[in-house]
């Protein structure tokens, strides 16, 4: 196809006002996360491509070693779930991962996190981690295909190369002992988002290409 006759609209994801204090200890106390833990979460598919398990055995090693205070939330369903709840039980890991299933409160739980990781092996252009970044939570992700126009690394996220446990570990480390620049990150992800990605944007963009046409 000629370069001419083409048209890159990226998608485009709500930005919504950040939740109160209030309202974040309401949303985590519901679903019984202490005030103290250090909550990450990560919401796909639970298919091979998502990486699902790299995440698994990167958290066992910093949870188990070092950060009691952690707890993980896999967001979603799919052919893996069992295995990976094996997988979980492996490593140590049963009262510190919740597999919450499909949900249609993403919004509310994405609130309640402190950390977003998204260890996929390839991607088009994920909505989850455009979810995540719209809410203004610091996100830790691959930078295969759409994500690397996502995140730019230690500016409004982190990125770690896919299939790499460890240094998908050292990564959640450092992001944990730069704790106090994750306003900063998160606000900055929320910008990306707001002034490159949103729905409104993404929609603007196609109401100009069609009326061009027409």
């Amino acid at each position: 196809i000629r370069p001419e006759k083409t048209c890159a609209i990226p998608n485009g994801v709500p930005v919504t006002p950040p939740p109160d204090p209030d309202r974040r200890q309401t949303i985590r106390h519901r679903h019984g996360i202490a005030p103290k833990t250090i909550l990450c979460g990560c919401v796909a598919r639970l298919a091979p491509q998502k990486g699902l398990a790299d995440l698994l055995a990167a958290f066992a090693q910093v949870r188990n070693s070092s950060r009691p205070d952690l707890h993980l939330w896999i967001v979603g369903d799919g052919p893996l779930r069992y295995s990976l709840e094996q997988l979980a039980r492996r490593l140590q890991l049963a009262e510190a991962i919740t597999f919450l299933g499909d949900r249609s409160d993403i919004p509310e739980l994405l609130a309640a996190l402190d950390l977003f990781i998204h260890p996929s092996l390839f991607e088009g252009m994920p909505h989850a981690v455009m979810e995540a970044m719209a809410a203004g939570v610091p996100t830790i992700a691959t930078p295969v295909d759409g994500v690397a126009s996502l995140i730019s690394d230690g500016e409004n996220g982190w990125t770690v190369p896919p299939k790499c446990p460890e240094l998908l570990r050292a990564r959640i480390l450092a992001a944990l002992a730069e704790a106090q620049h994750w306003p900063t990150i998160g606000a900055r992800a929320r910008t990306t988002i707001s002034e490159r990605f949103s729905v409104e944007r993404m929609v603007a963009a196609y109401d100009h290409q069609l009326r061009g046409l027409l």
